[in-house]
């Protein structure tokens, strides 16, 4: 005859039932989140996203402005051509003493071309808009709901 350890057959099946539970429950997590698939940095990325749409009317502004003031009568660009003309105008007569600012201005003509081109992408920057505002806050709720369901933070969740 079979004889039964200090357990008696109901804990036993207690145990089943509980081992049952715990592995629905634990399936199911592994669902839920292989059905958001959390990123790793996602939750940081996500509020930087909303920060700056949250401030998107500012920002635009602010570009625009910087942008005009760039453009505004003749532009940076054409006031340092006309110089870089001028100076190289004269810079065989100076005997070299003027290389270094022709080097100078052709640097900041540069960046100044550079600046510009980024203003006006920023100017017209998918990223501020308003529209992306109610899918990154809806992300970020699911991420910061999921993390709380399981008790961990949410840069722990991809783990």
């Amino acid at each position: 005859m079979y004889k039964m350890s200090n357990l008696s057959f109901s804990k036993l099946k207690d145990k089943l039932e509980k081992s049952k539970t715990d592995e629905e429950y634990l399936l199911h997590a592994i669902d839920e989140l292989n059905s958001l698939v959390p990123l790793p940095g996602e939750e940081e990325k996500l509020a930087s996203q909303r920060r700056i749409i949250s401030n998107a009317s500012e920002i635009a502004t602010a570009a625009r402005e910087a942008l005009d003031q760039l453009r505004e009568n003749e532009g940076v660009d054409e006031r340092l051509n006309k110089a870089a003309i001028l100076i190289n105008r004269v810079s065989e007569k100076a005997e070299g003493k003027f290389d270094e600012i022709m080097s100078a201005i052709d640097r900041t003509i540069n960046e100044s071309i550079e600046t510009t081109n980024l203003l006006e992408r920023a100017t017209i920057d998918a990223d501020l808009s308003p529209k992306n505002l109610d899918l990154i806050e809806e992300r970020l709720f699911a991420l910061r709901a999921c993390a709380r369901k399981y008790g961990v933070q949410v840069e722990d969740l991809p783990n």
